[in-house]
C-alpha cells in the first residue's frame, strides 16, 4: 500500500471497526514525532504504532526538548513549525545533550539548501511532502538499523 501520510486515517481491523490495531511484537524502536499540524502528527503516530514502533509526539520543538533524556532512536520532525522553534533549532539543541539520536526532517520546502543545511547539522534523512507511508517507514527503519 502506498498512501500519502495526509491520506492515512485509520485502518479497519478484521472486526470492521475503525480502531487502530496494536502491534503484538516487541517495538522496533522509539520515535519522537514533532509536528505542529495536529492531524498529520496524529496520523504519523498511528502509522508508526501500527508498524511496531514505540511513539511519543509533541506539537513543537520546545516541547520536544524534555524527551532528550528518554531513549529515543529517531526524532521525526517538521522543519518549519508555527509555534515554538523549528526543527533546525531542535537538532542543534538536542545534539548538544544526546548526539547519537538520529533525525529525519519532513518538510514541504523543496529548496535544496534546506536539505543541505539539515544534513550539515547531522540529519540522517530529509523527506519532502507529500510523504508516502512506505517512504516514511523505510526511512525510520533505516535510521534505527544504522543507530
Amino acid at each position: 500500500m502506498n498512501m500519502r501520510i495526509a491520506d492515512y486515517a485509520t485502518v479497519q481491523n478484521p472486526m470492521g471497526s475503525k480502531t487502530p490495531r496494536s502491534p503484538t511484537v516487541e517495538p522496533q524502536g522509539t520515535v519522537l514525532v514533532v509536528e505542529d499540524q495536529e492531524a498529520e502528527r496524529r496520523m504519523m503516530k498511528q502509522l508508526l504504532r501500527l508498524n511496531g514502533f514505540r511513539v511519543y509526539s509533541t506539537s513543537n520543538a520546545n516541547d520536544a526538548i524534555p524527551y532528550v533524556h528518554k531513549h529515543i532512536d529517531v526524532v521525526l520532525t517538521d522543519m518549519h513549525m508555527g509555534e515554538g522553534s523549528g526543527g533546525m533549532k531542535l537538532i542543534v539543541q538536542w545534539k548538544h545533550t544526546n548526539p547519537k539520536t538520529l533525525f529525519i526532517f519532513i518538510t514541504g520546502d523543496r529548496e535544496p539548501m534546506s536539505a543541505v543545511e539539515a544534513m550539515k547539522l547531522g540529519a540522517f534523512d530529509y523527506l519532502t511532502k507529500p510523504v508516502t507511508e512506505d517512504s516514511l517507514i523505510e526511512a525510520i527503519s533505516k535510521a534505527i538499523k544504522a543507530a
